[in-house]
């Protein structure tokens, strides 16, 4: 089965996309009609406070209404957090429950090199993973590339001693370590056995 991924971005308090994630949206569509994809896979929490929209279901729901994509083939996961949450919980919800061996994740042009590294970890086999960018417009901007390589940098020395094939370990890693999921930034996770 072939899927595509998209992640989400930022949306305001009315649960209207940034120009990001329409962004990422546009650029999944344009590669389903050059070659159609069986799945549609959204990810993303209710992170705002003022806001109780859960972001993945405002994706699938732009991908239903804007690029005419049949409900049944959009599968989406409100756990996440970030792109470490997006391959984790779309990896245990989504990916192996389905039998997804074809994955194309879009994100926005920055964002590639580190996505590709973290989905890369949790899909060392078994998954064919191409990685797409978005133009976003901050490729060449200074700030946001050295935040992408900070970020990389903090995922290798939170998962430097997990084994990603155990969703035990990586779970724990998460609840412990991580602080969108370890009650630090955001209520802790919790795992089960």
């Amino acid at each position: 089965m072939r899927a595509v991924a998209i992640l989400a971005h930022h949306m305001d308090a009315d649960a209207n996309l940034g120009s990001e994630s329409r962004a990422r949206l546009e650029r999944a569509a344009a590669l389903h009609h050059e070659s159609p994809f069986d799945l549609f896979l959204t990810s993303g929490w209710a992170y705002r406070e003022d806001c109780t929209q859960k972001i993945g279901a405002v994706m699938a729901d732009e991908l239903q209404t804007t690029y005419a994509i049949d409900r049944s083939k959009i599968v989406v996961d409100t756990n996440s957090r970030d792109t470490v949450g997006d391959a984790y919980f779309l990896r245990r919800n989504a990916i192996i429950p389905m039998r997804i061996r074809d994955l194309v994740v879009v994100t926005s042009d920055y964002h590639v090199e580190r996505t590709g590294f973290i989905f890369r970890s949790f899909f060392p086999t078994g998954v064919e993973l191409k990685v797409v960018g978005a133009v976003s417009g901050s490729l060449g901007d200074e700030a946001v590339l050295l935040n992408e390589q900070k970020s990389l940098t903090a995922f290798e020395k939170t998962f430097a001693t997990v084994d990603f094939a155990d969703d035990r370990q990586v779970c724990k890693a998460l609840s412990t370590k991580h602080p969108f999921y370890n009650g630090q930034i955001y209520d802790q996770i919790r795992c089960s056995t």
